[in-house]
């Protein structure tokens, strides 16, 4: 278990490339739960993809709202030092918090299960 930091990001998927897929919108998952990672969870690159299950576990001012989201990795964090462990798209940190400008205290798993249940067709 880690303990790390995490804020919103503002994502443009219009017109913005990652270093993960490039300009290829299809990776981007469908229910917008997804996080740039800052260099703990990078791996130069092999975090692309990736999925973590994330709980807020506090943070000025209460903003935890309980429970878990899983997101899926689809960029590095774009500044150097990253300011957080990972950066969420807004619905992804809605999920976790009742203030989209909070810094808030994460814990964190890789979901691997998760992973290889979602490839899994039935």
């Amino acid at each position: 278990m880690e303990v790390c930091f995490g804020r919103d990001l503002m994502w443009v998927r219009d017109d913005a490339a990652t270093q993960c897929w490039g300009y290829d919108q299809s990776r981007f998952p469908a229910n917008n739960m997804f996080v740039s990672a800052g260099e703990m969870v990078w791996d130069n690159g092999a975090a692309c993809g990736r999925r973590y299950r994330v709980r807020c576990i506090g943070g000025s001012g209460r903003p935890c709202v309980g429970g878990f989201v899983d997101v899926t990795v689809v960029d590095a964090c774009n500044t150097f030092p990253c300011p957080s462990t990972f950066l969420f798209s807004a619905d992804a940190f809605q999920q976790i918090s009742r203030n989209p400008h909070a810094a808030v205290s994460v814990e964190f798993w890789h979901s691997l299960l998760y992973e290889h249940l979602q490839d899994l067709s039935f």
